[in-house]
């Protein structure tokens, strides 16, 4: 958990107030400076796509389990949110947009109690970035709507559908509602493991982390049980991934901050479907491909691909996926060997629901070009678009004789397409610029060439 926002995530920082400015990047994207106080963090990027955001940190890694509380404080005003670790970032509430543009200082925390991780940045020329990623961005969220990226456990159209398609098909699911005080609830008294469900609810003006999830009878009033969890945003129906196991559970409405059960009722868990996966038995290095997959319909539920040898909770960033949508596009290993794709069911304990052995081949070399740049200073590094990119590809300033995962002069995401606008190493001297992929524990250059910084 502690490795959530950068490697050494215990390290507090204290910075001058006067920190760098926020900066237009490509493809709806905003840069974030460095953290000014509390966690250390390098800096990171808002990223707009459909008129959705969300928000990742450098380093930010996925060694947490399922969905993770979050919020985001600007100026005293709380945005309560949720972090992923699949995909490796915060979902930003559309509403937060303004008052990030228009804010001072933003808080960005992760998880609760002693796990409890925070950050403050400035938002110096924030209005100008974030303005000039949402031009690129699509339609514009209204007001009060909060973003549904893939960070987000909040449900969709398509997703809200799947109980009741379900429940047509086996006759209509028997519902319980509870009231208690201003809180009610309103979800099936029973549910398949693994399988989602639909949760609508009613409560007071919601101003601080507030969520919904289920637990054990017995459990602490504030258990949270990752995966089976998700936080509430203004009365919008959730959509809930069920325990992996069967048994007897409590749904639970519950005050963050006060470590409150605001209303609660009991669930019954029964066994889950049996579950199938349908994919490639050889796919090419640092591609994706889909997947599709049969039995519980969960969206925290997901598939990765890892070693045979792994447990189940094992799943290794920029090669997992949610069940957001089925097919599942999962991303290969970008190093050529023999490998297991699960699927594997998320809420609470992890268990493998189905699994398949596939073969991976050499991922396709990449052309960086040799280049200089002054030191410190913006320069572009062009990038055939023939080239596949994916999620997690980045381009890496390191030194000629380091090891795969040196960016000792600096790293950025490479774009979905035209060229990386990059800054060069603080430093002058001869440095390696490498094109750089996800494998399992680390990375893979797929390509490089020198970069002279003067």
């Amino acid at each position: 958990m502690k490795r959530l926002f950068a490697a050494a995530a215990a390290t507090l920082i204290c910075t001058s107030a006067l920190a760098q400015n926020w900066s237009a990047g490509e493809g709806g994207t905003a840069r974030i400076p460095a953290a000014i106080s509390g966690t250390a963090v390098a800096g990171g990027q808002m990223q707009c796509a459909g008129g959705a955001w969300f928000l990742r940190l450098d380093s930010f890694a996925a060694s947490m389990e399922g969905v993770v509380p979050a919020a985001l404080v600007i100026d005293g005003s709380v945005f309560p949110t949720v972090a992923n670790s699949v995909a490796g970032g915060i979902a930003v509430p559309g509403d937060a947009i303004e008052a990030l543009k228009a804010g001072n200082k933003m808080i960005v925390t992760l998880g609760t109690g002693a796990d409890k991780l925070e950050a403050s940045f400035a938002l110096r020329g924030s209005r100008k970035a974030l303005e000039a990623a949402q031009a690129s961005c699509g339609p514009a969220l209204a007001a009060g709507q909060p973003a549904e990226t893939k960070p987000v456990a909040t449900p969709t159209e398509t997703a809200a559908a799947k109980p009741a398609e379900a429940a047509t098909a086996a006759g209509p699911a028997q519902e319980n509602t509870v009231t208690q005080g201003e809180y009610a609830m309103t979800a099936p008294a029973s549910i398949k493991a693994g399988a989602g469900l639909e949760v609508k609810y009613t409560a007071p003006d919601i101003k601080d982390a507030r969520w919904i999830g289920f637990a054990r009878p017995g459990d602490r009033d504030d258990a949270f049980m990752f995966g089976a969890s998700s936080y509430v945003i203004r009365n919008r129906p959730l959509m809930l991934t069920a325990p992996s196991q069967a048994g007897d559970y409590e749904l639970r409405f519950v005050h963050q901050k006060e470590k409150k059960i605001l209303a609660s009722m009991p669930i019954t868990v029964t066994p889950a479907d049996p579950a199938s996966l349908d994919a490639p038995q050889m796919v090419v290095g640092g591609q994706t491909f889909d997947v599709s997959v049969t039995g519980p319909d969960g969206e925290n539920n997901f598939v990765a691909v890892v070693n045979a040898t792994d447990n189940a909770q094992a799943r290794h960033v920029w090669l997992v996926e949610n069940l957001r949508k089925n097919p599942v596009k999962v991303r290969a290993p970008s190093k050529a060997g023999t490998y297991e794709l699960r699927y594997v069911l998320a809420g609470g304990e992890k268990i493998v629901a189905a699994s398949q052995t596939i073969t991976v081949s050499e991922p396709t070399p990449v052309v960086v070009p040799a280049l200089e740049a002054k030191a410190g200073e913006p320069f572009a590094v062009a990038l055939d678009d023939a080239i596949v990119r994916a999620n997690g590809d980045y381009l890496h300033i390191a030194k000629a004789d380091a090891t795969a995962d040196d960016k000792t002069g600096g790293d950025i995401y490479v774009p979905f397409s035209g060229e990386a606008k990059f800054k060069a190493a603080p430093e002058a001297g001869d440095w390696e610029l490498r094109y750089v992929s996800p494998i399992i524990g680390g990375w893979a250059i797929r390509g490089r060439a020198p970069l002279t910084v003067k």
